[in-house]
């Protein structure tokens, strides 16, 4: 059963093929190329793809097994390509959690850029179950403007009725500078679906299992 509000099963069947066929091009393509800057252009179309691919399985209804292959292949991808930013870092270790994929090396992932930041550290402990204490102040955000309640609630400044509340209301709003706001009004059939998986992967983190939340993926927690 479809899990989006915006799109229907057909809408998603239609997008599915249409990516397999992008993915099956490009991988074509990057096969032949021997320069450099056109190789890592390609690689990142194709990491591109893959997470889109997951994100509209999710969409689609697919079984949760069936989505976290769509993600193994976006991770396959991403150990060529790199992370493009902090992002989608965030979005990365949070699917690591909510598929219980363990013992990270950012290494194999983030290639240009080294991120110091709070967050990432309570996300890369708690996939490597470390037992050291995170004594990481809110001044430590990278971007506290937008991940704040995140922290707060992980961090129980915040309760979960307030962090699911934000994330109904407030979440989507505050995603206005992000590639995929409002994509569902595109008329070149380019949404894949809005979750947070994020939001999913915190409460997964304190062990809390809601009924509902509008933008939670909650049956992957």
């Amino acid at each position: 059963m479809v899990r989006d509000i915006y799109k229907d099963d057909q809408y998603f069947k239609n997008y599915l093929a249409s990516q397999e066929k992008r993915i099956e091009k490009f991988t074509g393509i990057l096969a032949q190329l021997s320069e450099t800057d056109k190789i890592a252009k390609c690689e990142r179309y194709l990491a591109d793809y893959y997470r889109d691919a997951l994100t509209a399985s999710y969409s689609a209804g697919k079984s949760c097994a069936e989505v976290k292959q769509c993600f193994m292949l976006y991770y396959g991808a991403l150990e060529k390509s790199g992370i493009s930013d902090y992002v989608e870092l965030i979005d990365v270790l949070s699917l690591m959690i909510l598929f219980e994929i363990q013992e990270v090396d950012l290494n194999k992932i983030v290639i240009n850029e080294k991120y110091e930041d709070a967050l990432v550290a309570i996300l890369e402990s708690y996939i490597n179950k470390s037992e050291e204490p995170l004594e990481i102040k809110i001044g430590d955000l990278l971007y506290p403007e937008f991940y704040a309640p995140f922290y707060q609630y992980l961090c129980d400044k915040i309760s979960e009725k307030e962090f699911v509340s934000y994330i109904e209301q407030e979440w989507y709003s505050s995603s206005k500078d992000l590639f995929w706001y409002d994509s569902h009004k595109n008329s070149e059939n380019i949404y894949v679906g809005y979750w947070c998986w994020l939001a999913a992967a915190s409460m997964k983190i304190k062990s809390a299992f809601p009924s509902s939340g509008r933008y939670i993926p909650l049956d992957l927690i």
